[in-house]
């Protein structure tokens, strides 16, 4: 009996059916009390033998079918963890993948800015660099005084009629109505006033900037070059009978007292004349470009050219 019952305990790993073979233990143990008692010590019939044996089988079938039902819903459950899981690490995947790419974005988005920026400095130095030689090659070669400064400010970027701001005043030897010229002795505009350490230059196309002016090919004054507003100038008081023809270049004729004479004020573009009036006029187009100028020259004494 003792080994019957170890045989069955080996069958039956899971916890329902070591019940079911404790209670079927007791009543075997209750049958044989009740056997003992009936029958003394005498042995068990073989017909008991049978019932005991087919018992067994029966809790052997049952342990496999349970121990079967309970490995398939344990797999059903780890598949379900597992998908879940698997879904779970994607989505994190996604979402660390998508925070990257964010980041990488952002990161090249500040590099293409600090790369432009960098270039733009690069070109401004460029410039810069290239119109301090243009000026000083043109002071040396004229015999003119002249004080380079940088343009620090503007009335207006888009307004051809406006005055720029340069570093360089009255400490400098800077007056008003001093002339400011770029690259190789081209008229940029006039001083109109002037500080310590700073002055105000309104450009050629301003409407109170003038010149006296002439063409290359004479030494006489031949009219009065005024800023309109526009990105023309107006040439005035030409006498009739003077040579004066389209394309020629207009300089100034050095008859102002801070202006020295030759330096280039522009090309003309058009003349207007009337022989019922003893002067003509003529429409200029500036040389100078002022949008994009960061450096001028200050002339300081009238020496010409």
């Amino acid at each position: 009996m003792t080994r019957l019952h170890a045989l069955c305990e080996a069958l039956a790993p899971c916890l329902m059916c070591q019940l079911c073979l404790k209670m079927f233990h007791c009543l075997l143990q209750a049958n044989r009390n009740c056997n003992l008692m009936r029958y003394g010590s005498q042995p068990y019939s073989r017909k008991r033998k049978i019932y005991v044996i087919f018992a067994l089988a029966v809790i052997a079938v049952f342990s496999l079918l349970k121990i079967n039902l309970i490995n398939k819903a344990a797999h059903s459950i780890g598949s379900v963890f597992s998908k879940t899981g698997s879904s779970t690490g994607k989505s994190l995947l996604s979402f660390a993948c998508g925070r990257d790419l964010v980041f990488e974005n952002d990161h090249l988005r500040n590099l293409l800015k600090e790369s432009a920026i960098e270039k733009e400095n690069y070109y401004t130095l460029q410039n810069e660099y290239s119109s301090i030689v243009s000026q000083c090659k043109f002071l040396s070669k004229s015999s003119i005084n002249g004080v380079t400064s940088s343009i620090y400010s503007r009335s207006s970027q888009a307004d051809l009629s406006n005055t720029v701001f340069a570093e360089a005043g009255i400490q400098q030897g800077i007056t008003t109505d001093h002339v400011a010229i770029i690259d190789d002795g081209i008229v940029a505009g006039k001083v109109d006033a002037v500080a310590d350490f700073g002055s105000r230059i309104n450009l050629l196309t301003h409407k109170e900037t003038k010149f006296a002016a002439t063409i290359i090919s004479s030494n006489k004054t031949l009219g009065i070059v005024e800023g309109n507003g526009t990105p023309l100038l107006h040439m005035r008081f030409i006498p009739e009978n003077a040579p004066i023809s389209v394309n020629d270049l207009v300089i100034t004729s050095g008859l102002e007292e801070n202006v020295p004479y030759g330096l280039v004020i522009g090309v003309v573009n058009s003349i207007n004349s009337d022989p019922e009036k003893p002067f003509k006029e003529a429409t200029i187009e500036p040389l100078s470009d002022m949008r994009y100028e960061t450096i001028v020259t200050l002339i300081l004494n009238k020496q010409g050219i």
